[in-house]
């Protein structure tokens, strides 16, 4: 399975670099994207803990698809304690108070993440993806979302993959896309990490949690459980909490009359 997705994401990286081979909806992120930066934020309760190491957003640093319209929130989860920890799901809540649930299939993030982009639009909320970080977090080129949100979600890039010489003419471009999308989901369900997550004392597991785009962060709860008592992990994402909001920019005060 696991050379089965390489195969995979190889061939649409090839298809991707043909011109007009693949929609842009699957193009991959540009090689000279950087690696992403350290976050490292964590949380430790006796039975468990969890570090955050990074947020890999729409363009930013990291990004193995050009246009990703989800958050991907880079973990380590450890169960400390001496029976199986669980954790049944993970939870952000943003910058409006709402609950933003991890999911499990990439394009169902989309259409939330779109519902939630127009949610802030109509709310007078300006949204520039990628923006908002703290110091540190560098991120260029953020995209303004409106009203209309553009959906899109390109295909990630495998270092040192084999790529495969097949004329252009021996694809059609429904094989194109549907290699295109395969590759995408298999790359989405290599790096999730799967909930509910049981692990072992001692064990750690480490991953991605996908959520739908979340202007804003406040914290991040993962909903454990410990021999059935509940065992909460709640994480502050306080140097997040400007992350995809577009300050306002106060008008300039109206000028004194000039005397006479």
């Amino acid at each position: 399975m696991r050379m089965f997705g390489l195969t995979l994401l190889a061939l649409a990286s090839m298809l991707g670099t043909l011109t007009g081979c693949v929609s842009a909806k699957y193009k991959m992120a540009p090689k000279e994207t950087p690696p992403p930066l350290a976050l490292n934020l964590n949380t430790t309760q006796p039975s468990a803990a969890v570090v955050l190491h990074t947020v890999i957003v729409y363009k930013g640093p990291g990004s193995w698809k050009n246009e990703a319209y989800w958050d991907e929130y880079v973990c380590t989860i450890a169960n400390r304690g001496t029976s199986l920890l669980t954790v049944e799901s993970a939870v952000l809540t943003d910058a409006l108070g709402a609950e933003q649930i991890c999911g499990s299939d990439p394009w169902v993030l989309e259409k939330i993440s779109r519902e939630n982009l127009k949610k802030y639009s109509h709310l007078g909320r300006k949204i520039l993806l990628g923006v908002g970080l703290t110091a540190g977090w560098a991120f260029s080129g953020g995209v303004a979302v409106a009203a209309a949100w553009a959906g899109s979600a390109p295909l990630a890039a495998v270092a040192g993959a084999t790529f495969f010489a097949i004329p252009v003419w021996a694809v059609g471009s429904g094989v194109r896309i549907l290699v295109a999308r395969s590759a995408i989901r298999e790359e989405f369900n290599r790096r999730r990490i799967a909930t509910p997550l049981v692990l072992q004392p001692g064990e750690t597991k480490q991953g991605s949690l996908f959520f739908p785009v979340s202007p804003g962060p406040q914290r991040m709860v993962l909903r454990c459980s410990a021999e059935g008592a509940p065992q909460n992990l709640t994480l502050d994402l306080a140097p997040l909490a400007g992350l995809h909001l577009l300050k306002e920019v106060a008008a300039p005060a109206p000028a004194a009359p000039a005397k006479p």
